[in-house]
């Protein structure tokens, strides 16, 4: 069974969807985070595809916030998603899929 606290791998260093939450303010209270964090792990498993807002939602739809009102979350996905394609890119000498993504 993986936990919040396996996320990151060694536990020193964030995983970039928690640095993107702290960024874009999407935790407050952090009662609900580790519980989106969880179930945005698939997502983020097949970040190459086009996900929309409401495709993010979906996702996080079992998960009840009362403190931010999902779009800083929902903010922090796509730019986590836009990070990721990035990463792939470079990784891939594909520059013309990294200007796409500036």
């Amino acid at each position: 069974m993986r936990t919040i606290e396996g996320l990151a791998g060694n536990g020193d260093e964030w995983t970039v969807l928690q640095q993107a939450f702290h960024e874009n303010h999407a935790l407050q209270c952090g009662f609900c985070t580790p519980g989106f964090l969880m179930a945005l792990q698939p997502l983020l498993l097949e970040h190459e595809k086009d996900f929309t807002e409401d495709d993010i939602r979906e996702v996080i739809s079992g998960n009840l916030c009362r403190c931010t009102g999902y779009e800083p979350i929902v903010k922090a996905v796509l730019q986590t998603l836009a990070q990721l394609r990035e990463k792939d890119a470079s990784e891939t000498g594909d520059s013309e899929s990294i200007g796409a993504q500036s």
